[in-house]
């Protein structure tokens, strides 16, 4: 599952957490992305929403700021998790000068008796941030390419998939929206969603369930989910 939360902030007004961690127990994931994921700051009532996210979907989490001092505390992205979290990592992104810094978290998990990697990412937005959004999904490319085990990619690209840092990605990872599910995948705004640029990505040792990538509304969030089921390729067979 890949969804944007937005600092856990309803659209309607206050913190809107709860609902959140409904929406993805109504979803039953195994593993989650999620972007722009608060700890400690004044505006989410100084909650730890990886970790309260975790405790309320039964989920381990790992969180990865990439923003500090902000608002009192750290805003970033986080991964929940059903499967053991064996290591975790974050890797900083290209940015310009001062603008918001940008990380790839990524969590190494045990699926059975197989390792999987797992990324969880969110690309630089704005009309001013389309160059470095191209260095970013580059430097994304290089690590995802380098790992050791199956792998996903899940964010919020803000890109379409025409647009050139998608295209990037989409040249080493498939798409579960183009393999696994119909139509076009909108996915923001929430309410009408017009353009998509969250995507669940992943390697030749997954295949997608067919027709199983939906985009799920949100009462929260100003994105919608993306949802999809992967099914890990036995050894040899990728």
């Amino acid at each position: 599952m890949q969804f944007n939360i937005r600092a856990g902030i309803s659209r309607y007004g206050g913190i809107g957490l709860a609902r959140i961690a409904e929406e993805i127990r109504a979803a039953h994931p195994d593993v989650v992305s999620l972007n722009e994921v608060d700890s400690g700051t004044i505006r989410s009532g100084r909650s730890d929403e990886a970790a309260f996210l975790g405790q309320a979907t039964g989920l381990r989490a790992v969180y990865g700021p990439n923003l500090f001092g902000y608002d009192g505390g750290r805003f970033g992205n986080a991964i929940l998790s059903r499967f053991p979290i064996r290591e975790t990592g974050n890797t900083r992104l290209p940015r310009r000068a001062h603008t918001e810094p940008r990380g790839l978290l990524e969590a190494t998990l045990r699926v059975g008796s197989r390792t999987v990697s797992f990324y969880s990412v969110h690309l630089s937005q704005g009309g001013r941030g389309a160059a470095v959004r191209v260095r970013q999904a580059e430097a994304v490319a290089r690590v995802v390419r380098t790992s050791a085990h199956p792998t996903i990619l899940a964010g919020d690209l803000n890109s379409r998939p025409g647009e050139l840092p998608a295209r990037i990605l989409r040249q080493y990872l498939l798409d579960a929206q183009q393999y696994g599910g119909r139509g076009p995948g909108l996915t923001v705004p929430e309410a009408d969603p017009r353009s998509r640029i969250d995507y669940i990505l992943y390697d030749n040792d997954f295949a997608p369930v067919r027709d199983s990538t939906q985009v799920l509304p949100s009462g929260s969030s100003d994105h919608r989910a993306v949802w999809t089921e992967l099914v890990l390729r036995p050894k040899g067979q990728c």
